[in-house]
């Protein structure tokens, strides 16, 4: 479960964090006040492709990172350590990095 969301340099967010709570999360709001750029956001922790353009004006990089609560799915833990990764205390921490270029990734 996402338990955290940073958003960096994306669209029109300087920065922004977001905590999730384990039961029920709405996003709620006013056209234009960024619910499409937070699940996007998500989408791109998840493997989205990408585009340069989302970048916000006068940024080099942004960046989109959220934690992840491995508790009570062992099987997903599992998954997360057959890509060389191990989980530290049931979480795992997912960065993806835009750069002007049209390159992503997790440096």
């Amino acid at each position: 479960m996402l338990t955290w969301l940073s958003i960096q340099g994306v669209a029109l967010v300087e920065r922004i964090e977001l905590s999730f709570d384990p039961t029920l999360n709405v996003l709620t709001g006013e056209t234009g006040a960024g619910k499409s750029l937070i699940l996007g956001s998500i989408a791109l922790l998840l493997g989205e492709r990408a585009d340069p353009d989302w970048i916000r004006a006068g940024e080099e990089r942004g960046f989109v990172e959220g934690v992840f609560d491995l508790s009570g799915r062992p099987d997903l833990a599992e998954e997360i350590r057959a890509l060389d990764v191990e989980p530290e205390e049931d979480r795992v921490v997912i960065r993806r990095e835009l750069s002007g270029d049209g390159r992503t990734g997790p440096w």
